[in-house]
């Protein structure tokens, strides 16, 4: 059957605290149902002009080019985790006749980068960075970078597996090397929500005075570079799209590919946020945010995957080398860093009741 393609626009007056987090649309007998996870809503207002469906919310605004003219329009709000439903009923045809029609419903995902998850969990990939042959950076002590990045990635994973919300995959889970196409694939092919590289800091000339964590997520400018690699590349759209696009359709690839760089550039920022301010608050950790476009950073060029690379200290700083090779401390930094994913997906909700056993570790 034929798809119809909507076109989704998303305006914001800069960022935002209200975000759309995912969209969903379901088929029924008499109606669609879009589903919008949204964080911090306060304005939700939906407004129908013929064939054109007006959503506001707060000051983001989505606009939906329907194949008919709805017969009615109806908008609701519903909490934990915070949504908007909006039904449009279909134009009602007179029958003259009794036909049965079996009460199933079927159910499709757009855009295409926001997949359906039918047990509802939230899909996140750990990427610990370097292993195997590659060490990553060489700290005082002979520290390396590979082996903490991958002692916190393992705390975090045990923290999002304790989690009945989440779905947690690893890029590697031993000392193991992975190259960096093949890390971002790997978030793309399990259709991931959040996408979470971990890494240290070197500093030049292993100056020791520099400390702290930093993380990082893509500028427009980096992640435009990932544009034409999917308009023009159909091998890679469809990995990232999946089977949205039913022909090769260049201006569909064009309209998917800026919806998609879209949502990893604003909503890595909304993220990194989170984390930043987590981090900030459980372990008094000076963080500070950059706004990257560089080449090297492969891993955070996934589309429609909101993505950070965070460097979680310096490995040529003598107090942060005693605290990332500590288990303890590793222990705290990746509770912090769970604390803002839960934050980040489920808003002022992210207290979750999980097992005591969970926090035995700390």
């Amino acid at each position: 059957m034929r798809r119809v393609l909507f076109v989704v626009l998303l305006l914001a007056v800069g960022i935002s605290r209200a975000s759309i987090l995912d969209i969903r649309k379901g088929y029924y007998p008499n109606k669609i149902r879009y589903v919008f996870d949204v964080r911090n809503v306060n304005r939700f207002n939906v407004k129908n002009l013929g064939k054109l469906l007006i959503i506001k919310i707060s000051k983001l605004k989505v606009f939906y080019k329907l194949p008919f003219i709805p017969s009615k329009v109806y908008y609701f709000k519903l909490y934990n985790p915070e949504r908007l439903v909006i039904d449009i009923y279909k134009p009602q045809i007179k029958q003259h006749f009794k036909t049965h029609v079996k009460n199933q419903v079927k159910v499709s995902y757009i855009p295409a980068f926001l997949y359906n998850r039918p047990s509802g969990k939230k899909v996140v990939v750990i990427d610990p960075g370097h292993g195997g042959k590659d060490p990553g950076g060489i700290g005082l002590y002979g520290v390396e970078e590979k082996n903490v990045v991958l002692a916190i990635g393992k705390k975090l994973d045990y923290f999002l597996r304790h989690d009945p919300r989440f779905k947690v995959i690893m890029t590697r889970d031993k000392d193991v090397f992975v190259p960096l196409q093949e890390r971002a694939m790997i978030a793309i092919k399990n259709r991931a929500d959040l996408f979470i590289s971990i890494h240290c800091n070197i500093a030049p000339d292993h100056i020791e005075w520099p400390h702290g964590t930093n993380i990082y997520y893509l500028s427009s400018a980096g992640i435009n570079r990932k544009y034409n690699e999917l308009v023009k590349n159909v091998s890679f759209d469809r990995a990232v799209f999946g089977n949205a696009l039913d022909v090769n359709s260049v201006s569909a690839r064009k309209i998917l590919a800026k919806m998609a760089l879209n949502i990893t550039k604003n909503q890595s920022y909304i993220f990194a946020k989170d984390l930043a301010f987590f981090l900030n608050k459980e372990l008094d950790r000076h963080v500070t945010l950059h706004n990257i476009h560089r080449r090297n950073f492969v891993v955070l060029r996934t589309p429609g995957i909101p993505s950070v690379l965070v460097e979680t200290g310096f490995l040529t700083n003598k107090e942060d080398v005693r605290k990332l090779t500590n288990s303890r401390y590793q222990w705290k930094f990746a509770k912090a860093m769970y604390d803002a994913i839960v934050y980040y997906f489920f808003g002022n909700s992210y207290r979750y009741n999980i097992n005591k056993s969970l926090e035995s570790p700390l």
